[in-house]
């Protein structure tokens, strides 16, 4: 588990940094790491081209550009006029490179370079772009040689890990003082590429802060319980009710009811307007009657239930979502449940994980999906706040946040389990982890890293899209049990069944 931190954060710390050590000093270090780090990705025979803005980013590329210049590398700068003074930092820089002999030359170069480095922007960049530096992140992302980014590919921002307008698709962000929280989430995913640590290393730093942000992959995924005692029963692996499925949804329900039983899960429940139709579906699920619920409760232990998939908006679904929220018992809140909770005006919620995708947390927070987007930290944060539940917000480099606890930030993506029907999925584990025994907070991780994980490793079988949510359900056993999946497998089973 990695850690990040917010702008505020890494700003703090350098303003702590300098209470101690010029600016000169820190400037030296951070250009030194930067150096050893790309004496290592960059062969010595390659053209390395450092196009530089005029903050102290750009200051940190043009020291970067002298020291792999006395190392023996071919480099040049592209110093990119915006109109604007250069810092002084930033200028004294230039004079170095200058009387080091580098040579300043044009865009233009960018033809006859095999590596770019882009120092253009820092983490201080929001907003909108000038035309000069728009226009040479649109040279730099045209041009076929390998880019590597300074602390954050220009264009993002690297507190929300949003792109306004246009931002440099690097193939590698060199990060110094830490991973900024934006550059695990969003659009960062299509703009930083693989994210290599750059650490200073001072006499008398001071600790780095505590994180805002921890960033999780599925290498944190637990390890399967493995073999089990011969004496076991269904009633030791828990139970996950499911409540939804109005007329025409109804395969939402048995999707997520699939889902925690092969995760593992002893007894999936339903609960829906019209169980018969479910029960001769599906044999292997039982059902109870929404006014049962507050009794079933009461009887079972190591219960979870899931509210929303398929579930409508309707009188029964009003009364089901009362009655559920009544209830002392862990319930993961999806898709219909959500639409119905906003409407009805509820908050601070007892035992309740929220999972929506951004436009359902738009409803949520009575705004638009594009206003989530803008900072799915803050939104996630809000969501929290406003209904006291575990927030978790879908979406490439989804977001969990807990109350009181520091945040999750999944460092994964899988666009190819953007498909209908994948979100039921995902309420399942989150729902079978429950059930299984984890608290609230660890099962929603690992709920949502299982579901990126099988996602992942179907699309490397299947090279491209066409996924479906089903596809999903039948990987999990093999995935959780380290047994490389075969795709052919589960369409074989599919078609026999």
């Amino acid at each position: 588990m990695e850690k990040a931190y917010s702008i505020q954060s890494i700003q703090n710390y350098e303003a702590t940094v300098l209470e101690k050590h010029a600016p000169e000093a820190l400037l030296d270090a951070a250009s030194t790491a930067l150096h050893a780090v790309c004496k290592q990705e960059i062969a010595i025979n390659q053209k390395v081209l450092l196009i530089c803005g005029t903050g102290h980013n750009g200051a940190d590329g043009l020291l970067l550009a002298v020291k792999l210049s006395n190392d023996g590398y071919s480099t040049a700068i592209v110093l990119v006029e915006t109109g604007r003074a250069l810092k002084p930092l930033t200028s004294d820089a230039a004079d170095i490179a200058r009387k080091a002999g580098i040579p300043f030359v044009g865009l233009e170069a960018l033809d006859h370079t095999d590596v770019i480095i882009d120092g253009l922007l820092g983490i201080g960049f929001s907003g909108t772009l000038d035309g000069s530096t728009r226009h040479a992140i649109e040279c730099i992302n045209q041009s076929k040689a390998s880019t590597l980014s300074i602390d954050v590919p220009s264009g993002l921002c690297a507190d929300t890990g949003c792109v306004q307008e246009v931002a440099v698709a690097a193939n590698k962000t060199l990060c110094v003082l830490g991973g900024k929280r934006g550059l695990y989430t969003h659009n960062a995913f299509d703009a930083t590429g693989e994210i290599i640590h750059a650490d200073i290393d001072m006499q008398s730093m001071p600790p780095m802060p505590d994180a805002d942000v921890h960033v999780v992959t599925t290498r944190d995924l637990l390890p399967s319980c493995g073999a089990q005692a011969q004496s076991v029963h269904k009633g030791d692996f828990g139970k996950v009710l499911v409540i939804g499925g109005a007329q025409g949804l109804e395969g939402s329900v048995l999707l997520a009811a699939q889902a925690a039983a092969r995760c593992g899960v002893g007894h999936v429940i339903i609960c829906t307007p019209n169980n018969s139709s479910y029960i001769n579906k599906s044999p292997d699920f039982t059902s109870i009657e929404y006014h049962e619920i507050d009794e079933f409760v009461k009887s079972h232990r190591n219960l979870c239930i899931i509210l929303g998939p398929g579930l409508g908006s309707d009188p029964w679904a009003e009364s089901v979502l009362s009655a559920v929220l009544s209830v002392d018992c862990a319930k993961v809140i999806d898709a219909g449940a959500l639409r119905v909770l906003n409407t009805l005006k509820y908050n601070q919620l007892s035992n309740a994980i929220l999972t929506p995708h951004p436009g359902e947390a738009a409803a949520l927070l009575d705004t638009t999906a594009d206003a989530v987007n803008q900072d799915r930290y803050a939104a996630t944060d809000a969501i929290q706040s406003r209904y006291g539940a575990i927030s978790l917000l879908k979406g490439a480099g989804t977001i969990i946040h807990p109350p009181g606890r520091m945040p999750y930030v999944i460092h994964e993506s899988c666009p190819e389990i953007a498909v209908a029907g994948a979100g039921d999925v995902l309420c399942g584990l989150i729902a079978a982890y429950v059930a299984l025994g984890e608290t609230p907070e660890t099962a929603t991780v690992q709920g949502a890293l299982l579901h990126v994980g099988v996602g992942q490793a179907i699309r490397d079988q299947m090279n491209g899209r066409g996924m479906m949510a089903s596809d999903i359900i039948e990987a999990i056993p093999g995935f959780k049990n380290n047994i490389p999946i075969d795709y052919k497998k589960i369409n074989n089973h599919r078609n026999d069944e």
